[in-house]
């Protein structure tokens, strides 16, 4: 009965509100003041990923390092896709750019649905230190010049598999560090309580990826500690549920491994757990029970 009535929920979301997805492709990873941005715009159904979708045109801005939006462009979407471009000033500000794109109706939903991408805008000759500069492809030094990065040049992003850290329960988390240019860093941290107690380990390959397990305490928070570019520098883990469910994959030859766990005091009584890709049905799994369950 509860497939039944799930089927039913899906149908009628996917027909009343029919999802869309915006992908913007630019001509190159970093520009400099004065250049012009080509883009190319798509746009797809979010399910089957075709040209059919409500919207006929895409909204594309450019907004500076301020949130300040400079360039707005309307793109006819014709066949799934449509090109535009944008030319940034030359007396604009340097700094991370952001290339947000929309569709009109997207904007009935949330946020997360827009496509957003940084980019890195340049002067074509930037001082960067006494007897140094820097051209819109490499960072010239000398020897000697102290060229280590700010704090807020690195950043150390964490995806707990499931979504949450939920007290009790056994989770992965992946780790994603990225430099100012976007680039993955290789590096190793720990993960620390407030009062500084290391309970985890993690190192991240050069693509910047990394994964570690942690068993969160209610009430606690977490940290990651890294050594970079000479640099010690923390930076905080999401906060830890206290009462929550979770989901663990693993990937077999030819299967998936599913566990599902909850910290709840009733479990995982009431519970089923749905399978899709982009919105079609492809597993469903009820009458779970008890504080785990295997599938």
């Amino acid at each position: 009965m509860a497939l039944e009535k799930v089927k039913e929920k899906m149908g009628i979301y996917h027909v009343n509100f029919p999802q869309e997805k915006v992908y913007v492709h630019h001509d190159k990873p970093h520009y400099v003041l004065g250049e012009q941005i080509w883009f190319k715009v798509y746009l797809v159904s979010a399910i089957l990923h075709d040209p059919l979708t409500p919207s006929q045109q895409v909204t594309v801005e450019l907004i500076d390092p301020g949130n300040v939006v400079l360039s707005t462009s309307t793109i006819r979407i014709e066949d799934g896709g449509g090109n535009g471009d944008f030319r940034l000033g030359a007396d604009w500000e340097t700094g991370k750019y952001l290339i947000r794109a929309y569709t009109n109706y997207q904007r009935n939903f949330e946020e997360p649905f827009f496509f957003e991408k940084e980019i890195r805008v340049y002067n074509a000759y930037t001082s960067i230190g006494e007897g140094s500069v820097s051209d819109q492809n490499d960072v010239l030094e000398e020897p000697g010049n102290d060229s280590s990065m700010s704090e807020t040049d690195l950043n150390v992003l964490f995806f707990p598999e499931g979504g949450d850290l939920v007290a009790g329960i056994t989770t992965k988390v992946a780790v994603n560090a990225i430099n100012k240019q976007f680039e993955g860093e290789a590096l190793q941290g720990s993960i620390v309580t407030s009062s500084g107690t290391i309970v985890s380990r993690f190192s991240t390959h050069k693509t910047g990826l990394g994964v570690f397990k942690l068993i969160p305490e209610s009430g606690e928070t977490y940290s990651a500690n890294v050594s970079y570019q000479g640099e010690e520098l923390s930076f905080k883990l999401p906060q830890v549920k206290d009462i929550g469910y979770s989901l663990s994959i693993t990937e077999n030859a030819d299967t998936l491994t599913i566990l599902a766990s909850s910290n709840s005091p009733t479990g995982l009584a009431g519970t089923f757990v749905v399978g899709h890709i982009r919105g079609q049905l492809i597993g469903f799994v009820d009458g779970l029970s008890g504080p785990k369950s295997m599938f």
